[in-house]
């Protein structure tokens, strides 16, 4: 789909679009209103291990961070949690768990712990509680590991005061009993390295008790959790953004899969777009009053100006194959194709063309009634049947003239079928007066030496007005056998199936297409005085001058006759 199809979609259904990106947009806005409001409060908490020096070194920064990304994940742990809301009755420990996060700050030795919940105050007492809890434990933790080690130092220095007591006693006894030498020396190495493990246990138990003394409180809340007055959710300026372009995305899918798959064409655009064929004029019908489809449309009417544009367009489109014989057809009866053939026909005569327009709707004619020629009088049922029923030979022009062929038949006088109905180089071709088997004389071989004989008369423009194309095969016939044919689409019942149809059936059997009419468009009164006004103010002296020649050719015609015209459709 190209970008200009797609604007013309969404211009043709603005309304749906902006119904989606109103309801979806404005269901964002009260969504977001009555959605409870949640507040964020975050404790800031710094990790620092002692060092044995006035330097930090790096092994203490490594330390620290690791130590602060455990300390970060023990905060949301559900034992330490449990021991949050174990003195809380408003809240369980699987509601915390959902509530609280805790994040590392890149490069630093801090992590923060944030907790959201639907009251500011509480969500700041939970979170400064968490820390706290956090401090409490470790201080807990290290103080029992602390002490845990002491009691192990002292006992093992426990036990070399013992065997230090010994020794000292055995050496005093040799001493008083005048023992060897050799032996006292030995009791005195002993007692040697006993001493010195002793003092080693004491050293390790001096730095322990300063090292428990300083490293108790590892942990400090640098900044503590309070209550935030604004909410961070829901956020109800960017939701109702967000409703509104996905109200808007939404609207656009909608609009263009409606217009994918409804069987409806609503515009001109639409159906020359879809059925592929150039749009030749749209026949406009007044919202308030039938009359903008009446026949022969004085000046200053809005059909006028469609038709004279219909008539124009027909030449312009034909220009390289100046086509004498025009069929106008429709896909199904009741699209107004007899009106658009009448008046196309009106108006080729005004231009001055020597015009014939034939009914060729056999099985329900309705041109004699329009233009008042009895149902009794010969018509074209009565010159097939003539046609059918004596040799033809084809006439052959020489010097400019139509000349019969030497010793042979030449084609019938179609001048009895041919009636003048007032109006200026036009003449009218009724059904005839076959009746209920007329619509069996229409076949390809009579209509094709009809229309050789068409030829050899004074006639420049022959216009048919034939039966629906998918009603009866008898359009089809002649479809085959015109120079051109035009395609009436009411637009008030144009249906896709139907229109694919009439093109489909073109192409199969060669239908030479030259375009379509758009029937019955409806226009308003204001659009209607509109071009009342531009019309007028638009129109030059030359243009006048042809409106007033046509209203004239029509003064002709008796009373019943204008009648007629005018409440045609």
């Amino acid at each position: 789909m190209t970008l200009k199809r797609f604007l013309e979609i969404m211009r043709k259904h603005w309304v749906l679009v902006l119904l989606c990106l109103l309801v979806v947009g404005l269901g964002s806005y009260i969504g977001s209103r009555l959605t409870p409001r949640t507040y964020q409060s975050t404790v800031l908490v710094h990790v620092k291990i002692p060092s044995g020096s006035n330097q930090i070194d790096s092994n203490s920064l490594l330390a620290s961070g690791q130590l602060a990304q455990t300390e970060a994940d023990l905060a949301v742990s559900d034992d330490l949690l449990g021991h949050v809301v174990s003195h809380r009755s408003d809240i369980t420990v699987d509601q915390l768990s959902h509530e609280v996060t805790s994040s590392v700050k890149l490069n630093t030795q801090l992590f923060e712990i944030d907790v959201q919940d639907t009251n500011a105050k509480r969500a700041a007492d939970l979170a400064n509680d968490i820390a706290q809890t956090l401090i409490n434990m470790q201080i807990e933790e290290t103080q029992q590991s602390n002490d845990k080690a002491i009691q192990q130092i002292q006992q093992e220095m426990s036990s070399i005061k013992h065997q230090i007591t010994d020794l000292t006693g055995q050496v005093a006894l040799m001493q008083a009993k005048g023992g060897q030498l050799t032996g006292d020396s030995v009791l005195q190495a002993q007692l040697s390295v006993l001493q010195q493990h002793y003092n080693q246990w004491e050293d390790a138990l001096t730095q322990l008790e300063l090292t428990n003394t300083q490293s108790n409180d590892f942990l400090h809340i640098v900044q503590i959790a309070r209550p935030e007055s604004t909410a961070i959710r829901p956020d109800v300026s960017l939701n109702t953004l967000a409703g509104l372009v996905l109200g808007l995305i939404m609207g656009a899918f909608v609009a263009v899969q409606y217009d994918t798959f409804s069987t409806r064409l609503r515009s001109p655009k639409d159906v020359a777009l879809f059925i592929g064929y150039p749009l030749l004029a749209t026949i406009w019908r007044a919202a308030s009053s039938p009359e903008a489809n009446r026949v022969n449309p004085l000046s200053g009417h809005i059909n006028a100006h469609a038709y004279r544009m219909l008539s124009t367009n027909v030449e312009v489109a034909d220009r390289d194959k100046q086509a004498r014989s025009i069929l106008v057809a429709s896909a199904l009866p009741g699209e107004g194709k007899s009106a658009v053939a009448t008046n196309l026909a009106i108006f080729m005569a005004s231009s001055g063309k020597n015009t014939l327009l034939v009914d060729a709707n056999l099985r329900c004619p309705v041109l004699h009634e329009r233009f008042g020629i009895a149902g009794e009088r010969p018509g074209l049922s009565n010159a097939l049947a003539v046609l059918s029923q004596r040799p033809f030979v084809r006439d052959v022009p020489f010097n400019g003239q139509i000349q019969p062929l030497p010793g042979r038949r030449s084609s019938i006088d179609l001048e009895p079928y041919m009636h003048a109905v007032g109006i200026a180089n036009l003449r009218v071709m009724s059904a005839g007066s076959m009746g209920a088997q007329a619509g069996t004389l229409l076949d390809s071989k009579t209509v094709e030496r009809l229309l050789a004989t068409l030829e050899g008369s004074d006639v420049e423009v022959v216009i048919f007005d034939t039966a629906a194309l998918l009603d009866v095969p008898d359009a089809r016939v002649l479809a085959t056998r015109v120079d051109a044919a035009l395609v009436v689409i009411d637009i008030t019942c144009a249906r896709k199936r139907y229109l694919e149809q009439i093109k489909i059936l073109a192409e199969n059997i060669r239908i030479p297409v030259l375009g379509c009419v758009v029937n019955k468009q409806v226009y308003t009164q204001k659009q209607v005085t509109d071009y009342y006004y531009t019309n007028t103010l638009r129109h030059s002296s030359p243009q006048r001058n042809e409106a007033t020649a046509l209203a004239s050719s029509s003064s002709v015609l008796s009373s019943d006759q204008r009648q007629v015209y005018s409440d045609f459709v």
